[in-house]
């Protein structure tokens, strides 16, 4: 983590989109490697912590792209610290369902099933109904799950894409 944060320190303006870029690629890719190779299944709040990586990922893919518009690229570097900070947030209302501090939407709990439904409702309410529950902690390493992880790491990476940015500027 400090050979990331002596990275962000650099002044090389182009750096910050490039950082974000790495960062959620990692992210994405230590998540995909849990679903492929360790066999955990995501729920659907994960799926969405997913997503915000993506969009991270993509925003900072168009900012180093862009980075001959300095304009353009820090709009988009910026878009990706959003897309950190979404990560944060889902993680954090994540950690909530795990914990029972709140529930879960009906697409975490597979609700739906109602009394009177027919029997084909019934049918494709059950088969409809999520592989995984938000509510299950896949795996957690001193008690903190994946999505805990998230919570940490989300605003970790927000912060050295804004240091970046930040030293990128005086360059």
């Amino acid at each position: 983590m400090t050979t990331l944060v002596a990275i962000a320190r650099s002044t090389n303006p182009r750096l910050a989109p490039a950082l974000a870029a790495l960062l959620a690629a990692l992210a994405l890719g230590a998540a995909f490697v849990a679903e492929y190779v360790f066999h955990l299944l995501p729920c659907i709040l994960c799926i969405w912590e997913r997503w915000a990586y993506g969009v991270a990922l993509g925003a900072g893919l168009a900012g180093v792209a862009l980075a001959g518009r300095p304009g353009l690229a820090r709009a988009f570097t910026w878009l990706a610290v959003l897309g950190f900070v979404a990560v944060a947030g889902i993680s954090v209302y994540h950690v909530g369902v795990e914990q029972g501090w709140w529930t879960g939407s009906t697409a975490c709990s597979g609700a739906g099933i109602e009394p009177g439904m027919s029997r084909e409702d019934l049918k494709n309410a059950i088969l409809g109904a999520p592989k995984v529950s938000c509510t299950d902690v896949a795996w957690d390493l001193w008690g903190i799950s994946l999505a805990g992880f998230n919570v940490i790491f989300a605003p970790i990476f927000a912060a050295i894409v804004l240091l970046a940015m930040r030293r990128g500027r005086r360059a």
